[in-house]
């Protein structure tokens, strides 16, 4: 059966449009700006076949936005039982978060038994996720990018310790594989003392391998200010949000601490007026939808509302109610699937049950460097 949303709010990193969704097999197969679809749209589903019919809802009153992503989280590694980790994964949905992303340890020898676990552990999820491996400089061998690969970790995470930690890689090595396998690099700045000259050498270095090996990388708040030029391979996912910070009120400035909220909840706009707010909700979809999907490889298929991408869709009544500066989502759905809350004229479509439905996105291998970061 297909759903037809009609008239909702759709917000984008270019704007927000009136449009209609129809929602079929857990995609988005049509896109229809200005809500011209109905009934015109909808009428050759109901005569293509008896047993087949479309379910339309009107969200006239609500903003439409791509599911958000948790970009780092360490479920495989925490103490959580069976009981406790669904429960955070619930509270992660209600909250508007429909992908996470599971850090694992790099340990010797023991890569394939932390990706069984881990995968085995995640079985039952309500969600999609994806593996990002944290390793050492000195760890980071042509040996552990091909173990990567053959896994389809979507991202490393290579810690720094020092400004001398990125000299003891082999990038001749290590460059090619990891774009040839389509893997994002994110640098972790451990212990490491915040003066100048350190952190504009590790970024001058930074430049340098972006340019000549064509990595992506994603680099921490401390060095994104030093990135004056424009540099499409150096990802400032985060730099919309540190602009967005310093133009905020105190108050509001502990929501802001990192690329995703510091609670379970999308953060609420600092002035409550409806540019502000639309203008906070662009914000968002970009910051917590697009582009960690584009630095997770997963884009289009997650992080953005369009034709062919998964149906993982938060719903926000226009006022949006406030809880604790928090934006509460009025429905989530996640795969065309309720998962979280109601939609009005809508209550034949019932409650998936989304246990064990999260799937495991993979990366792709010899990918083409085509995707902007930005």
């Amino acid at each position: 059966m297909g759903l037809l949303l009609t008239g909702g709010k759709v917000v984008t990193t270019c704007g927000i449009h009136r449009a209609d969704l129809l929602i079929k097999h857990n995609k988005i197969e049509m896109l229809k700006v200005e809500s011209s679809l109905y009934p015109a749209f909808v009428s050759p589903y109901y005569k293509r076949k008896r047993d087949e019919s479309v379910q339309v809802c009107d969200i006239s009153s609500y903003y439409v936005l791509a599911g958000c992503i948790r970009y780092q989280e360490y479920l495989f590694r925490s103490h959580y039982t069976t009981k406790e980790y669904q429960e955070q994964l619930k509270k992660w949905i209600r909250g508007g978060f429909t992908t996470f992303a599971d850090v694992i340890q790099w340990k010797r020898g023991l890569l394939d038994k932390d990706i069984r676990e881990a995968t085995l552990r995640h079985f039952n999820s309500y969600m999609d996720y994806v593996f990002k491996l944290r390793v050492f400089a000195e760890e980071l061998k042509p040996e552990v990018v091909r173990v990567c690969g053959l896994h389809r970790i979507n991202m490393i995470i290579l810690v720094i310790r020092s400004a001398r930690d990125l000299n003891c890689v082999k990038w001749d090595q290590v460059a090619p594989l990891i774009k040839s396998w389509n893997m994002g690099l994110q640098l972790e700045l451990k212990h490491l003392h915040p003066r100048f000259t350190t952190l504009n050498q590790i970024f001058k270095q930074i430049s340098y391998l972006s340019e000549h090996y064509r990595i992506r990388f994603i680099i921490p708040d401390r060095l994104k200010w030093m990135n004056k030029r424009y540099n499409p391979l150096i990802n400032t996912e985060r730099s919309l949000i540190m602009t967005y910070k310093e133009k905020s009120t105190p108050e509001h400035k502990d929501f802001f601490t990192n690329h995703i909220a510091a609670t379970d909840n999308i953060p609420a706009p600092p002035v409550n007026s409806q540019k502000r707010l639309e203008d906070h909700y662009m914000m968002l979809s970009r910051t917590m939808a697009r582009l960690p999907a584009k630095s997770l490889g997963i884009f289009p298929q997650k992080g953005t509302v369009s034709v062919s991408s998964d149906a993982d869709l938060v719903f926000i009544h226009d006022p949006p109610s406030i809880e604790k500066r928090c934006i509460v989502p009025d429905a989530v759905m996640i795969k065309g699937q309720m998962a979280a809350g109601k939609l009005p004229l809508a209550k034949n479509i019932p409650a998936g049950n989304l246990k064990g439905k999260g799937e495991r996105i993979q990366t792709k291998s010899v990918y083409a460097f085509s995707i902007n970061p930005r």
